[in-house]
């Protein structure tokens, strides 16, 4: 209940918003209510004990927020998730996160470019093309580090479509999420960054 579901619910209530605001208001206040509950703070897991949230975890965790944001009008819920990137956006040199040499790891030790990676690089895309242009545009000093991945983390360990098994971890024994369908899912979120990206990279 703390991430997939908020997920889930929060872009079946932006997509709905126009009706149900309209004809069941409460349904959105109640909804708004539960997914606070487990997202209070955008940084952190709360499952079991608070902890930070990094990698695609954070992601998830921000981006949830920023649903919120939209669906409840608030400044501060989009500020708090737009800055709950800042750590995804910096290299780290242990446990998750990106490396400069263009591993991406999550659970502490496993290469997950292909996995935890694919969804973490089009839900980063999502986010920032969300806030690009408004008064919450992302401006952190490391902003740009977002498509060195494309070139340093992803470009590599993608052949003819086809996401490589070695960066998958757990996800090669799922049959939805082979290596081309999770080629293409980074592609899309490319694509998305290709959007919002300086001039000079949209060329490249």
């Amino acid at each position: 209940m703390e991430i997939q579901s908020p997920i889930q619910i929060k872009d079946i209530l932006i997509l709905m918003y126009d009706d149900l605001i309209t004809t069941n208001p409460g349904l959105i206040t109640n909804y708004m209510n539960v997914i606070s509950y487990y997202n209070t703070d955008p940084t952190a897991i709360q499952y079991a004990a608070p902890n930070p949230a990094y990698g695609a975890n954070r992601v998830w965790k921000a981006l949830i927020v920023a649903g919120q944001g939209i669906i409840m009008k608030s400044s501060a819920k989009l500020e708090a998730s737009r800055d709950a990137l800042n750590q995804v956006m910096d290299y780290v040199i242990k446990g998750d996160g990106f490396y400069e040499d263009g591993s991406f790891l999550q659970h502490g030790t496993i290469a997950y470019t292909g996995g935890y990676g694919a969804n973490l690089l089009p839900d980063v895309s999502n986010l920032l093309y969300w806030l690009n242009g408004s008064q919450w545009e992302y401006t952190y000093a490391n902003y740009s580090n977002v498509f060195k991945w494309i070139y340093d983390s992803y470009e590599p360990v993608i052949y003819k479509g086809l996401m490589m098994d070695m960066v998958r971890g757990r996800e090669i024994a799922s049959s939805s999420t082979q290596g081309r369908v999770i080629g293409n899912k980074v592609m899309g979120g490319i694509l998305r960054l290709a959007q919002i990206a300086p001039l000079r990279m949209r060329r490249e």
